[in-house]
């Protein structure tokens, strides 16, 4: 990836020199104690530093968590230098914003500005497929795309899975992951594509969640496809606590409809859906293809439990009964509220997942697909993380992070990971890779450096708290219409007042505001005050009372911001361990929602919130920041 080298004078912060094309692995710091060096992505969507036109020598610039903005509202960092590290016999200038440096194998690139996570869990490919005692790789499920489903989910990435050899029944891969205990809402979500009719060999499995592919009183559960004995369906076969002597899933309910997977359903996405739910005196289990409900059956008694057992994907816990075709957005929810089902609550249809739906409260596995192209490394979110955001990936893979935090309130009440300093942490017993939302990438942490003091965190989240507000400020626009008065409650009070409004609520904005309220409050000006739509350019002519309003709608919007940012850096300033201030709380009020994609001290902010690109399903999970 192409990479340009900005130099920068120590003593006032200007640009000296810019290198296009440079080749940051032959970098070495000349004059280090004159001058600092930024390294930036020469497209323009991966840049880490960023003026507003074009980077230019002699300019001021601030660094805000990857951007800089040259000049913005005259607001100046107080830390601009970078710390020296040696690698290789190299020299890199780690970003001041950096709070973690993790050395390890990389896949792929990361952006910066991009968002990440890293979990206690990375799904185990199992294989059991040995031809003269080497096992065969060659069927171990990948991440890979393919297809469109319906008329708006996109499979970005997805999972592969490669059933047998010449499609025999014979034990091959799979992938697992920890049993957990079915709460009394659950549910499963996922994209289930087929190229090719499943043989009439064995009945594969999608998925299951048994102690044994022959039968065993410890089976809970499976989704199966049933090929010339069901007339091509996929099928839910389950165990209940109300015969704990039987062996196996001894009732069954169809997901797909009847008439099953033909010639003319190959080749497309479909939605399946298991949904279950406890109230104590009756249960029931509803299945849904496309959104719309298949079956649905109650019963007395319970899902049987097997939480010691393995949670399979693509097969059976040793592979057995391999399933030949791809699956994305596989997400398994478990609570003690009907909001665990994300909506298949039993009715007729639900709606289906219109894009990546994410880990929320009460998931327990969320497999997005979206890892390394042609690898085995399959992300898996769930609530209970750290997220951070790359501030940059040199050529060598080392990976520099900021805005470390993490969260353990979640439906399971699951431990996080113990990282460095409450971050992340090297991958082993209870910490996985750290996976990429948006590159499809990720880097297996072999060593992780904390690259601040308590003191120097402080700091650094408190300046880049107050920057980020000014960023906010310049970037997020108040809004307002008759119908929803929004950020304007004093303006849709008046008499007098356009249908709809937007105004970008910045220092100089507000100065300028300023200025007329007192030659209207002060010198007693009657004239009609025009200010223009920030959106449409379209100026609108407000009467005096109706300006007053808006003026004063605009400073309470503002004053509200900067008295949140001060509650926060006394928060921030309390704490007395690293850990503290990387839990410290965030954006509490209403301009959490508004903070853009870049908010160090507002919070590691949701996909959604960075790029418009994986919004959440429900609005009341919580993620992955909690105030």
């Amino acid at each position: 990836m192409a990479k340009s080298l900005v130099k920068v004078n120590k003593t006032d912060g200007k640009v000296v020199s810019v290198t296009k094309n440079y080749n940051s692995s032959n970098f070495y710091a000349v004059d280090s104690d004159v001058y600092d060096y930024y390294f930036l992505d020469d497209q323009e969507e991966t840049q880490i530093l960023k003026t507003p036109d074009t980077i230019q020598t002699n300019t001021n610039f601030i660094i805000i968590d990857g951007l800089s903005i040259g000049g913005a509202e005259g607001i100046q960092p107080t830390e601009v230098t970078g710390d020296t590290i040696t690698q290789s016999q190299n020299s890199y200038s780690i970003p001041f914003i950096t709070e973690q440096t993790i050395n390890g194998n990389a896949y792929g690139t990361m952006k910066s500005g991009d968002y990440v996570f890293q979990t206690p869990y990375t799904p185990t490919v199992v294989n059991s497929y040995n031809p003269g005692g080497v096992p065969d790789v060659g069927y171990n499920p990948v991440i890979t795309s393919i297809g469109v489903s319906g008329s708006s989910f996109v499979g970005v990435g997805c999972m592969q899975f490669k059933g047998s050899y010449l499609d025999l029944d014979a034990n091959t891969a799979a992938l697992t992951l920890p049993g957990w205990t079915t709460a009394s809402y659950h549910l499963i979500s996922g994209f289930v594509y087929l190229e090719n009719i499943p043989s009439a060999n064995y009945d594969p499995l999608l998925l299951s969640k048994i102690a044994s592919i022959s039968g065993s009183t410890w089976d809970s559960y499976k989704i199966e496809f049933r090929g010339s004995r069901s007339s091509g369906q996929f099928w839910f076969d389950f165990a209940t606590t109300s015969d704990l002597t039987t062996s196996g899933c001894y009732n069954s309910i169809a997901i797909s409809p009847s008439g099953g997977i033909t010639t003319s359903t190959l080749n497309q996405w479909h939605h399946f859906a298991v949904a279950y739910e406890n109230r104590g005196s009756s249960a029931a289990v509803s299945t849904y293809w496309n959104g719309n409900r298949t079956s649905k059956q109650s019963f007395t008694g319970s899902l049987r439990n097997s939480p010691q057992y393995s949670f399979a994907v693509g097969g059976g816990p040793n592979g057995e009964k391999p399933f030949k075709g791809y699956i994305d957005d596989l997400t398994i929810n478990g609570g003690t509220v009907s909001n665990a089902l994300r909506g298949f609550t039993h009715g007729t249809s639900a709606a289906v997942p219109s894009s990546h739906q994410e880990s929320g409260f009460y998931t327990t596995y969320y497999l997005s697909g979206d890892g390394p192209v042609g690898t085995s490394l399959f992300p898996c979110d769930v609530p209970e993380k750290i997220v951070s955001t790359v501030v940059h990936q040199a050529d060598n893979g080392v990976l520099y992070l900021s805005n470390i935090s993490g969260t353990t309130l979640n439906a399971l009440n699951r431990p996080s990971i113990n990282g460095v300093c409450g971050g992340h942490a090297v991958k082993g017993a209870s910490a996985g890779y750290i996976f990429s939302y948006g590159t499809n990438s990720c880097v297996e942490p072999l060593t992780v450096t904390h690259q601040k003091t308590l003191q120097q965190l402080k700091n650094s989240r408190s300046n880049l708290l107050e920057t980020t507000l000014r960023y906010m400020l310049g970037v997020t626009t108040m809004r307002g219409t008759t119908a929803s008065n929004g950020d304007f409650t004093r303006l849709y009070a008046g008499t007098t007042y356009p249908q709809s409004f937007t105004y970008l609520p910045t220092e100089t904005n507000i100065s300028y505001l300023r200025t007329l309220y007192d030659g209207i409050a002060v010198a007693g000006s009657t004239a009609p005050v025009i200010i223009l739509d920030n959106d449409s350019g379209v100026p609108y002519s407000f009467v005096t009372a109706a300006f007053q309003n808006l003026y004063k709608d605009v400073v309470s919007y503002f004053s509200g911001a900067v008295s949140e940012v001060e509650v926060i850096k006394n928060d921030i300033n309390s704490k007395s361990t690293i850990a503290a201030v990387t839990t410290a709380k965030t954006m509490t009020s209403a301009y959490s929602s508004k903070v853009a994609s870049f908010g160090f001290g507002f919070a590691p902010l949701a996909p959604e919130q960075k790029a418009k690109r994986r919004p959440l399903v429900d609005s009341n999970e919580f993620y992955p920041v909690l105030d």
